[in-house]
């Protein structure tokens, strides 16, 4: 971050960086990253697909969070065992 300096200083409260190489200093960061892998594998080019479905992964990613969080409950008329793995697009976990 460029303007690291101007924005602690704004805010008055210090900016922390992570080391290099060590995932362990930002698991939220790690565990983000896991998710959108789910929808788009490592490495692959986030512009071949339109700001509809990016906008549709993060309402999906936001409502798995809340799930978590016990601030949603979800019922889908017809679909058995709804939840953050039973509803349109989540794709199921892999068996083993």
């Amino acid at each position: 971050m460029a303007l690291h300096a101007e924005i602690s200083a704004t805010l008055d409260m210090p900016v922390h960086f992570c080391d290099k190489a060590s995932p362990w200093q930002r698991p939220s960061n790690e565990n983000t990253n896991g998710l959108l892998r789910q929808y788009s594998p490592k490495g692959s080019d986030l512009r071949t697909h339109s700001p509809d479905e990016l906008a549709a992964v993060a309402a999906e990613l936001e409502l798995g969070t809340a799930l978590v969080l016990g601030q949603v409950e979800i019922t889908i008329v017809g679909c058995p065992g709804t939840g953050p793995a039973g509803y349109p697009g989540r794709r199921p976990a892999s068996a083993g």
